[in-house]
């Protein structure tokens, strides 16, 4: 019996060992990056890319019509080892002979890493998200929303995102390269910047692609496979393998979050003003059961919420969710479960309850033709279905 066991457990451990993957001891690095980008384009009519200014004449029945518009575009982001700093920024005006017409959105957020819970890694978020629209004819009724939604949060943990990594083990497989934890570490401080290097502002951005890609190669050793570096990612197998590795995380947090808000709506017969408020306690897990071969991920969270505008005014919203995704070293295959369960208070719901079980399993035949299938228990039970699809070309 002991050398069973004994036997058992050095198959485990080899297990652990030859899964273990070069990137393994990097899941939390964090590289500094900051970048920021404005672009201005025509929005006559409030359209996004519309003309800058047009100018309308009518013969028959005489008539003239003038009008200018722009919309915009803005982020801010900076990244250091410990927090994050993004503003996101929005805006269309347009204005002629007969309507002014607006909506902008504005989203800051601040996260920080170095609260300090004593023993514990804590963290600290503060942001809004603002909204501005409106419409204005003349002569006329005028509309106007408003919505001012501040939030703050605090809690304890950190996820990491393991993409890029796991993205930088591809590719070096893809060409010839031994993936290390050395070499890996050289170019994940080059990917970890990809905004910032291929957002840079020049006269010519395809000497940001060049420069990026011709860093990368050198970081591997590979100067001269600049062009296959730069080309992988219109490969079908390349791209049906790094499906597998979205949303991948490492890492756990646990945080309570606080919403109050207001919204502003001036109708053409009637103004609201309603409050809208939420307290919301949530946990989030992301990590390797089996390195590199099955990933688990995992969130609970509890909603208490106030709406002035809601039927019920006062209600809870409960859920949880879990992503079981099995990778195996075979390329060709990666399957995926999903369990989601959600409870309401809410009356306004005809099943406050729901349970959704999904199982899907994807292959790629060969590169021009992948398959999927899978089933799903939705509602609770009262909707079973079995599906299978996928692609192929055939010249």
């Amino acid at each position: 019996m002991k050398r069973v066991v004994l036997a058992v457990c050095l198959i485990v451990a080899g297990i652990g060992l030859i899964s273990a993957a070069a990137s393994t001891g990097l899941y939390t690095l964090v590289i500094p990056e900051q970048f920021s980008t404005m672009e201005v384009q025509g929005g006559v009519g409030g359209v996004p890319g519309a003309d800058v200014v047009r100018l309308e004449l009518d013969t028959d029945p005489s008539d003239a019509r003038f009008n200018i518009g722009a919309d915009a575009d803005y982020q801010w982001y900076r990244r250091t080892e410990d927090t994050t700093l993004n503003i996101d920024a929005s805006g269309t005006l347009s204005f002629g002979n007969s309507l002014l017409s607006f909506d902008f959105d504005v989203d800051p957020s601040y996260k920080s890493y170095t609260l300090d819970l004593g023993s514990m890694k804590g963290f600290f978020t503060v942001g809004a998200s603002f909204g501005l629209w409106g419409f204005v004819p003349f002569p006329g009724t005028s509309e106007i929303e408003l919505d001012v939604f501040p939030y703050g949060e605090a809690g304890v943990g950190r996820l990491y995102s393991i993409y890029t990594l796991k993205r930088i083990e591809t590719i070096m497989k893809y060409l010839g390269v031994t993936p290390t934890e050395e070499n890996i570490r050289k170019v994940a401080q080059i990917m970890y910047q990809e905004n910032q290097r291929l957002l840079e502002f020049n006269d010519d951005f395809s000497r940001n692609y060049f420069n990026y890609f011709s860093d990368i190669a050198a970081a591997m050793g590979i100067p001269d496979k600049v062009l296959d570096l730069a080309v992988l990612g219109n490969s079908q197998r390349y791209k049906f393998e790094m499906a597998r590795y979205v949303g991948l995380q490492h890492g756990w947090e646990a945080a309570i979050r606080l919403t109050p808000g207001v919204s502003y709506d001036k109708g053409f017969s009637t103004t609201t003003t309603d409050f809208r408020g939420s307290l919301y306690l949530y946990g989030e897990y992301g990590g390797f059961l089996i390195e590199d071969m099955l990933h688990l991920g995992a969130d609970a969270g509890v909603r208490l919420a106030y709406e002035t505008d809601h039927t019920d005014k006062f209600y809870a919203i409960l859920g949880a969710s879990g992503t079981v995704r099995y990778l195996p070293d075979n390329y060709r295959l990666w399957a995926e479960g999903i369990v989601n369960i959600n409870y309401s208070t809410s009356t306004l719901l005809a099943n406050p309850f729901d349970l959704d079980i999904r199982a899907q399993l994807n292959y790629m035949i060969n590169p021009n033709f992948t398959t999927y299938g899978g089933v799903s228990i939705l509602n609770t039970f009262k909707n079973l279905a079995v599906y299978a699809g996928g692609s192929i070309r055939i010249w």
